[in-house]
C-alpha cells in the first residue's frame, strides 16, 4: 500500500498506513536494551553495510553528519531515512514529512527502499530530551541495530 500512495489518497489512509509502516521499520532497526553498550555503535557495522556507506558517503562520519543534518532539518514532524536505490545500487539520505515514506513516489518522494529511519516527531524524544532533537539523534545512533 505504501508505494501506491499518492496525492489522491485520503489523509486518514496516508497517515495511518505510513505511521504503521514507518514505526515497524523504526522499532525493528533498534537494539534491545539488554544488548546496548556504551561504545560508539558504528563499530558494530557489518562489513557489507560499511562498504555500502563508504561507497555512497565516503565514510561513516560523513554519513552520520548527513543523516543528522537531514533529521535536524525536518521542519515540524517527520522522518529522516537511509534509503537504497535498487537502480543505482547507492544509498541516500532523505527526509519525509509527517508519516510519509520514501517508497511513495506518487507523493513526490524518490521511491527508494527505506532501510532505517529516525522518527523526528517530538513524541519520539520529548520525555528524555525535551525539545533537544540533536541529543535524541546522537542517542539514536547508539541504539541502531546495524546487523538487522
Amino acid at each position: 500500500i505504501i508505494p501506491a500512495l499518492n496525492m489522491g489518497t485520503p489523509k486518514v489512509i496516508r497517515n495511518n498506513a505510513g505511521g504503521i509502516f514507518n514505526h515497524l521499520i523504526f522499532f525493528k532497526t533498534l537494539m534491545m536494551p539488554t544488548s546496548m553498550s556504551n561504545s560508539t555503535n558504528n563499530t558494530m557495522l557489518p562489513e557489507d553495510i560499511a562498504k555500502a556507506i563508504n561507497a555512497s558517503f565516503g565514510n561513516f562520519t560523513a554519513f552520520s553528519k548527513n543523516m543528522t543534518d537531514t533529521a535536524l532539518g525536518v521542519f515540524g514532524s517527520g522522518w529522516a531515512w537511509l534509503t537504497y536505490n535498487p537502480k543505482t545500487k547507492a544509498l541516500a539520505v532523505e527526509p519525509t514529512a509527517n508519516q510519509d515514506n520514501p517508497l511513495s513516489s506518487g507523493l513526490g518522494y524518490s521511491g527508494n527502499t527505506p532501510l532505517l529511519g529516525i522518527d523526528v516527531w517530538e513524541h519520539a524524544y520529548y520525555l528524555k530530551h525535551q525539545n533537544v532533537r540533536a541529543a535524541y539523534i546522537k542517542d539514536w545512533f547508539m541504539v541502531v541495530n546495524w546487523p538487522q
